[in-house]
């Protein structure tokens, strides 16, 4: 059985404190309109400079949990490891915890 959580970004922490306090400030309360005056760097087409400013802002949950059974005992890992060429070359942790604590940790991946 699988089992995919999706982690709400908006409740993490900002990922730069110095520059999130600048969009907080001065450009989200104007919202984003359509407009075409960059290039789209994720996809076709042609976007507002405030699209820009909004990817800068970006936040991204690195957490893997993985949780096992061996019959009636469980075992959890929290791990940062990316299994793609792209992150290869990082230094990737884990954390292996009992039984116990999976009810813990699949509070906090929700």
């Amino acid at each position: 059985m699988e089992i995919v959580v999706v982690t709400d970004l908006r409740k993490l922490r900002d990922s730069s404190a110095v520059y999130s306090s600048f969009w907080r400030s001065l450009a989200k309360p104007f919202g984003n309109a359509s407009a075409s005056t960059l290039p789209n760097p994720v996809g076709s087409g042609r976007v507002s400079i405030r699209t820009y400013l909004d990817l800068i802002n970006f936040k991204a949950n690195h957490r893997k949990i993985l949780i096992a059974n061996r019959g009636d005992t469980y075992v959890g890992f929290v791990s940062s490891a990316n299994p793609h060429d792209g992150s290869s070359a990082h230094r990737n942790a884990a954390i292996r915890f009992p039984s116990r604590k999976i009810i813990a940790a699949l509070k906090t991946a929700a």
